[in-house]
């Protein structure tokens, strides 16, 4: 894709935005179900795609497809890839290569709850991503900085909105049980 056909592809939908912020709200849905009898495996749907995901082998899962913390990894990944891509694109930028590279810590005594104090989740998440270009320094920084503005996965990650969770049990037969929020 060249500049002129993204411009000819988001000019109108920024426009839209522009006269009506309301069209520019998104809601994506991602859902996951049961694979199989073990509880380490299930099958995730977000945006038309399905894919397996699995338990990391460090808490008995397997290596037969993906974790739930790298598919988090992969996200931020593929937003900043094609971020780069399409904001280098849009100021003119000549891109020879990208290849974006994340690495996440975590402590796995947190999620199998053998020690106190440790919290489940990743402890540091570094993104490096290394661009060939031809851009000098100034073009660099300014894509550097709308990369880092624009890029959804890495803004979530930096400044989290708040999750909130809600489980609703259901009896086999479909009854909401005595006590339990429906």
């Amino acid at each position: 894709m060249d500049r002129e056909t993204l411009r000819q592809v988001q000019d109108p939908l920024k426009q839209q935005y522009r006269d009506d912020p309301e069209a520019a709200r998104l809601r994506l849905v991602a859902t996951s179900e049961a694979r199989g009898d073990t509880p380490l495996v299930c099958q995730v749907n977000a945006g038309g795609m399905v894919f397996d995901v699995t338990a990391h082998p460090a808490v008995g899962g397997s290596e037969a497809a993906g974790c739930s913390g790298e598919q988090l990894l992969g996200a931020l990944a593929a937003c900043a890839q094609i971020t780069i891509r399409m904001v280098a694109l849009a100021m003119d930028i000549e891109l020879e290569s990208v290849q974006v590279t994340v690495q996440g810590e975590l402590d796995v005594r947190g999620t199998l709850g053998v020690a106190q104090g440790v919290e489940a989740g990743f402890q540091h998440i570094a993104m490096e991503a290394q661009i060939v270009t031809g851009a000098d320094r100034r073009q660099q920084r300014a894509l550097e900085r709308l990369v880092e503005r624009s890029c959804v996965v890495l803004s979530t990650l930096r400044r989290p909105p708040p999750v909130q969770s809600h489980f609703t049990f259901v009896t086999p037969g479909g009854a909401t049980p005595a006590g339990a929020e429906s």
